[in-house]
């Protein structure tokens, strides 16, 4: 595995923690993240924070646009995300809270490009993420302060999607295919050694393939992901982390029906949350697991991309 030091642009830029009253609802103010959702909203893709607690406010982390893809620390005290400038993207880092500073770690020789999905490990101190090298979709590592980047996928063709840590944080489930467009199987890939573990040589009956990531459970027992259908509409799909049947969550009707879930997260291993844009507008979700063909309980308005911290106990 090819080891590149990433090249570290200290400070970016003053990204003023400033509430907007348009944010995840119609109120505004200073959060306090216990347990809560990081998301962008699709009008100024900007990256919010709003607590479980009061899901109607929200507080913007940062104020440049043009961002996606966040995710929190496992602790909630952190959120990375992907900045993009023209061709260019870069992995964001800036802590929760007013006032903070965001910190970017930059491709900008052009080989390595398209950064897309970061993660944090269970411990906060590498990163997990996808780019793309030669047109391909590849899963790199880096630690948190920038420092030694790592292709940890395999070398070849194969497109490897979103990653998600295991618990332990020894390795990552990633979706795989023959292109971004067709990931069709799930594997296990060991983060030391690089070798890969086919989990699900298909998705089951309904899901053609993986549209944005797949997740896993606190308790490291279930997956879930965003699966396209026959139909062209996303829906939430869960499954055991081995074995076991793939089982469609949710499920829209009527004015909805071709409505798109997406983007998954578990707040617990026995609850889920989603974005959809059933109603016209992109929305999070949350629903109870087991869950069969439901639409979901509304979480957060105005929202996109969620991810949640830290988890429930």
């Amino acid at each position: 595995m090819n080891r590149i030091l990433f090249r570290v642009l200290a400070v970016v830029s003053l990204n003023a923690c400033i509430p907007l009253d348009e944010g995840g609802g119609g109120g505004f103010g200073t959060v306090t993240l216990v347990n809560g959702y990081a998301f962008v909203r699709t009008d100024t893709r900007d990256v919010y924070v709003a607590d479980r607690s009061d899901t109607q406010t929200s507080m913007a982390l940062t104020t440049d646009g043009n961002n996606s893809f966040p995710s929190l620390s496992a602790d909630g005290k952190q959120v990375v995300y992907v900045h993009r400038e023209g061709a260019l993207t870069s992995l964001r880092r800036a802590q929760v809270q007013p006032g903070a500073i965001s910190a970017a770690v930059q491709d900008s020789d052009g080989v390595y490009a398209a950064f897309r999905h970061p993660v944090f490990s269970p411990d906060g101190s590498t990163l997990a993420f996808t780019f793309e090298q030669g047109g391909v979709s590849r899963v790199g590592i880096v630690g948190v302060d920038g420092a030694g980047f790592t292709q940890v996928s395999p070398a070849g063709a194969f497109a490897y999607g979103a990653p998600a840590w295991t618990p332990d944080g020894l390795s990552l489930v990633v979706p795989a295919g023959s292109t971004l467009g067709n990931l069709t199987q799930l594997e296990q890939l060991n983060v030391a050694t690089g070798t890969t573990t086919v989990l699900r040589a298909s998705l089951g009956n309904e899901a053609l393939s993986v549209v944005n990531r797949v997740v896993v459970s606190p308790d490291g027992t279930t997956l879930a992901f965003d699966g396209r259908t026959a139909a062209n509409t996303q829906r939430i799909f869960v499954a055991p982390l081995s074995g076991g049947a793939v089982t469609q969550a949710t499920e829209h009707t009527g004015a909805d029906a071709l409505a798109n879930d997406s983007y998954p997260c578990f707040l617990s291993s026995g609850l889920l949350g989603f974005a959809s844009d059933a109603g016209g507008a992109s929305q999070v979700y949350e629903l109870t697991l087991p869950a069969n063909r439901q639409a979901g309980v509304l979480a957060v308005p105005s929202a996109a991309e969620p991810w949640f911290g830290p988890y429930l106990k």
